[in-house]
């Protein structure tokens, strides 16, 4: 399929929206993070803990994450992003707060 974007999707259930500790951020990581298993990495730490989002690769050598859950599920992923592994070596990393999608039901890569 020449040109188009090939997306995997995995569902996550459970977000609970009557609480409101729910909250959605944008990341933006910089370092070592394209074509080291990052977003798959990124993947398996947000189904672990319950999250929704997505992480995607950029032009520029950077990947988008948004993660959105309770916010100290997201501390615990933001926090392990950043240790990286073995092949994961983030530099740095932007983050800040958007507003929550209360229709994604999932975490997906791009």
């Amino acid at each position: 399929m020449t040109g188009a974007c090939r997306k995997e999707r995995s569902i996550v259930s459970g977000t609970d929206w009557m609480n409101n500790d729910i909250r959605r951020y944008r990341l933006k990581a910089y370092g070592r993070v394209q074509g080291v298993g990052f977003r798959w990495f990124v993947r398996r730490l947000a189904e672990a803990q319950r999250l929704t989002g997505f992480a995607e690769n950029e032009w520029d050598g950077s990947v988008t994450v948004e993660l959105q859950g309770r916010t100290s599920d997201i501390e615990k992923v933001m926090a392990a992003i950043y240790r990286g592994n073995t092949y994961i070596d983030v530099e740095h990393m932007d983050a800040e707060e958007i507003a929550p999608d209360p229709h994604d039901t999932g975490f997906y890569t791009k």
